[in-house]
């Protein structure tokens, strides 16, 4: 099962932010659990098919966002910097 991060902003102040997250598998089982995993979460379901998941936390901060990194969720090519400047603060 593939978990990416595929985006982290902040509002305007810097205070709450947004991540997008996204994730992919052929089995189905694995598929159903991640959709009750991230509802569960917090994360509000944008899109579903046969075999992703677009999912988004509103309203967060970065602690949440270490929170995926520690769980194994990883970032697309975009959100190597932002990996690199919470690793650093």
């Amino acid at each position: 099962m593939i978990k990416q991060i595929v985006d982290f902003t902040r509002d305007e102040e810097g205070g709450a932010a947004t991540i997008q997250v996204f994730t992919m598998g052929d089995d189905p089982q694995k598929h159903t659990e991640a959709i009750k995993a991230l509802v569960k979460d917090g994360a509000i379901i944008q899109s579903v098919d046969a075999d992703t998941v677009r999912a988004t936390y509103k309203g967060v901060n970065q602690d949440k966002l270490l929170e995926l990194i520690e769980d194994g969720w990883t970032f697309s090519e975009k959100g190597k910097d932002i990996a690199e400047e919470v690793r650093e603060a």
